[in-house]
């Protein structure tokens, strides 16, 4: 290896976050109210844009992160492992309303407000 073996743990612990730490921003946007729909995110620390630990604050996506082919090949793996094709209607409304499914029902505790 390259580098001397006393300053892997030092890199590890500027570099590196617990699994705990690294899934603070899934958990965050999973439950609270105040997140909307295409909210991004991520690390705080140490300052931006070198961050890699932290708490989950939001953040404005740069230009590039998100393209039209990440988004295809996303969409692809998705309709292979569920083996069906995703349809949608026209001015991007689902093809099937939750109204037209009689087991999905929404329920007045599951609204975000």
């Amino acid at each position: 290896s390259f580098l001397p073996p006393c300053m892997v743990p030092v890199i590890k612990t500027v570099l590196m976050q617990s699994v705990e730490m690294g899934t603070l921003p899934i958990a965050h946007v999973s439950l609270m109210s105040d997140v909307a729909n295409g909210d991004f995110y991520g690390p705080s620390y140490p300052c931006y844009p070198w961050t890699f630990w932290g708490p989950a604050v939001k953040r404005t996506p740069e230009g590039g992160w998100v393209t039209q082919q990440q988004k295809d090949l996303v969409w692809l793996a998705c309709e292979k492992a569920l083996g069906e094709k995703f349809e949608v209607a026209a001015g991007g409304a689902p093809a099937v309303a939750l109204a037209d499914v009689p087991e999905a029902k929404a329920a007045d505790d599951m609204v975000r407000t």
